[in-house]
This record gives structure tokens, sequence and C-alpha cells, in this order.
């Protein structure tokens, strides 16, 4: 039961990926806040994705 309410560890680590892929072209267009915030989220969710494995 509680193994299927957890978040898949594949699509953490996508949406981590994607978050931090994200976050280099913004900080490109001197949004910096928003490309540390979604920096920062990407990598904890990448990190949370590696450590559901």
């Amino acid at each position: 039961m509680a193994r299927k309410m957890m978040i898949n560890s594949r699509i953490a680590q996508a949406s981590g990926g994607l978050l931090i892929f994200l976050s280099v072209p913004l900080g490109f267009y001197e949004a910096y806040l928003f490309a540390a915030t979604t920096l920062i989220a990407g990598s904890t969710l990448l990190f949370i994705g590696k450590a559901i494995d």
C-alpha cells in the first residue's frame, strides 16, 4: 500500500533533470532568482529520485 503512494523514481529523475535544464536558459535571460529556484527544485527532485532507487 505504501509503495503505491510513493512517486516513481524515473518520474522524479526526469522532472528534476528537466528543471535543471530549464534553469540554464533562465540564467542567460537574467532571471536569476527564478533560475536559482528551479535549479534547487530540480536538484532536490533528482536527489529524491536517486534515493528511491
